[in-house]
């Protein structure tokens, strides 16, 4: 690799040639990046999952566990017979023993020996996987070998070969070296490698540009401080810097973080005074028409955005986009001077509205709700919400045909909905529905819908009440709905509310989840509605059914550790009449499928 701009120090044995680099300035751009999460190590790791299966290629070998998006194994367990020598191997056989193994364990994937060590019975062997020659970063097979030569378990970071990229081209990265290393006084290596690294979209495979480098800095009295290592990833066909690492990255000071984007929202009820609070997931557009997303504490790495003379921040997200259809555009051009010196941004001193800034914040909330805590991925489709929708309009809705969410200011019965985060979370809930559901018809579905959304917005806030503070005085109480009632079928069964009927099953949800704790009821009956059940006999039985394959000991004979707690929860709403080991003596699914006239309701 040729760096025009650079001057020959010394003779390095590493590469060949260490480089010097000019200093940029006695405040610290390079140190910046390196304590962003956006560019943290962490954003390269697979997600690991649990896992029990045969491995296709021993069938003596068990997967336990998985790497999820590197769609490999990441530990495989094998059961050794007969007696072990309790000596480690030879060390001249080490190397021939492992790769055979590897080779048999993973034939499609490329690896070579990086290492052994010995421990005081087994010998550990360190293998490093390549892509058509170039070391994947941080992608290596360990094996535990026995006297005896045999390998008793495998430890995995590789990747499967398919998802790496093909047609490797080299980019002449110099000038963005200098520009995000400016103050760097030494390159100490640099070096091709393929880098994994999750995007909003999922886990991406780039083709980078590793650069190990020493950097001096000064502090706030411009004294010069000790120089330090830092590893920079830059990707080969963007220019851009793709994670960083920084051993000195607890001494970093607070100053040196990024730009982080803060506005007002609602806590709660519509009348609570808004307060500010931290926008991730926010867009950033630059000049070039690239966009940034502001991590997981709401900030943009400032080095990402100093070659713009200026960005406009966005309410949007790759799978969502907030608009009011009122007064603003849902964005705001901000110039280099606002944010060269600032530590935050104000989106409250810009155009973007109040009922905006609530919507986008609210809905980054749930979806963070459905990957983290039920590791649900699947709303990947781009939603538009409207904020101040229509006239005076007393509802909010999903369109699912379109995609989008609205939401009214209100009237007569509601105030502004965009203003209620249980109405935002609600409507996203049934935007959720459809994604797992698609179009389904009928009046018992429809109150399971509704139910759902309402579930869905009193988990994430763990509080029972529905649109709670957002109705007008006339309407004779502070909240709309709650699930946590005592509505009994058929006593309170109108047939002609699907909204108000699905209080009823709501409320068996909650009392569940009340019985047996929030993370594993939120889970039974997300994984329930992944079985697609669309009535709510078959939904209790894929309660049940789930709680068993989740907890019991596999006797079919026996019944789940929950199963008493499934029962009563929707006996208690008199939702129990099902099948159960003999035939029902009530078809509860009859009075729903004939609901009477007038089936409407609020949102």
């Amino acid at each position: 690799m040729q760096h025009s701009f650079l001057s020959p120090l010394v003779q390095a044995s590493v590469i060949g040639l260490s480089l010097l680099l000019s200093a940029c300035g006695s405040n610290s751009k390079t140190s910046e990046q390196f304590a962003k999460e956006s560019l943290s190590l962490d954003q390269t790791q697979s997600t690991i999952v649990d896992s029990y299966r045969a491995l296709a290629t021993d069938t003596s070998a068990y997967v336990t566990l998985q790497n999820e998006e590197f769609q490999s194994p990441r530990r495989i367990e094998r059961s050794v017979f007969g007696r072990v020598s309790p000596s480690p191997l030879p060390a001249a056989s080490v190397e021939e023993i492992a790769l055979n193994a590897a080779n048999k364990l993973f034939p499609q994937y490329e690896v070579k020996f990086l290492k052994a060590e010995r421990g005081s019975v087994f010998t550990y062997v360190t293998l490093e996987q390549f892509h058509q020659g170039v070391p994947v970063y941080n992608a290596r097979l360990v094996l535990r070998l026995n006297g005896n030569g045999d390998w008793e378990t495998a430890s995995s970071t590789m990747i499967e070969p398919a998802l790496l990229p093909t047609g490797l081209i080299r980019g002449s990265l110099d000038a963005q070296i200098q520009t995000l290393l400016p103050e760097a006084t030494m390159i100490l290596d640099a070096k091709d490698v393929i880098m994994p690294k999750r995007a909003s979209e999922g886990m991406q495979f780039h083709f980078a540009k590793q650069v190990s480098a020493m950097i001096q800095v000064t502090n706030a009295e411009n004294e010069s401080l000790p120089p330090f290592e830092v590893v920079l990833w830059i990707d080969h066909a963007t220019g851009r810097a793709l994670a960083a690492w920084n051993p000195s990255e607890a001494l970093m000071d607070e100053s040196m973080r990024g730009l982080k984007i803060v506005g007002r929202v609602v806590p709660d009820r519509p009348e609570d005074k808004p307060a500010p609070l931290t926008f991730s997931s926010l867009t950033a557009i630059l000049e070039d028409g690239s966009k940034l997303l502001s991590d997981t504490q709401g900030a943009f790495d400032r080095a990402l955005l100093e070659g713009s003379k200026s960005f406009t921040l966005s309410l949007e997200h790759p799978t969502l986009v907030v608009k009011d259809a009122k007064r603003s555009t849902g964005s705001w051009s901000v110039d280099h001077e606002q944010f060269s010196q600032a530590d935050s941004l104000n989106m409250d001193l810009g155009p973007t509205s109040l009922e905006e800034r609530n919507i986008f914040y609210w809905l980054v909330e749930a979806r963070r709700y459905l990957r983290e805590q039920l590791k649900y991925d699947g709303m990947q489709t781009r939603i538009l919400a409207i904020a101040n929708y229509g006239e005076n309009f007393d509802n909010a809705f999903f369109m699912p045909l379109t995609k989008s969410l609205a939401f009214g200011q209100g009237s007569r019965v509601l105030k502004n909905t965009s203003l209620s985060r249980d109405i935002v979370m609600h409507e996203y809930g049934h935007a959720v529905t459809y994604q797992i559901y698609g179009a389904v018809g009928g009046y018992e579905f429809s109150a399971m819908n509704e139910a759902f959304s309402d579930y869905l917005a009193a988990s994430i806030t763990n509080e029972p009440l529905i649109a709670d503070g957002a109705m007008m005085p006339s309407f004779g109480r502070d909240y709309l709905r709650t699930v946590e009632n005592t509505m009994v079928y058929p006593a309170d069964f109108k047939g002609t509310r699907f909204h108000e009927d699905g209080q009823m099953f709501s409320g068996a949800l909650w009392d569940l989840r009340k019985k047996i704790g929030a993370q594993l009821a939120d889970e039974m009956v997300h994984e329930a509605r992944l079985a697609q059940a669309k009535s709510i006999k078959e939904f209790l039985l894929e309660l049940l059914k789930i709680d068993e394959a989740k907890r019991d000991d596999g006797d079919p004979f026996t019944p789940s550790p929950n199963s008493r707690a499934i029962w009563n929860s929707f006996r208690a709403h008199g939702l129990d009449k099902v099948t159960s080991w003999k035939e029902a003596k009530e078809d509860l699914t009859i009075p729903w499928k004939r609901p009477k006239p007038n089936t409407l309701g609020c949102f």
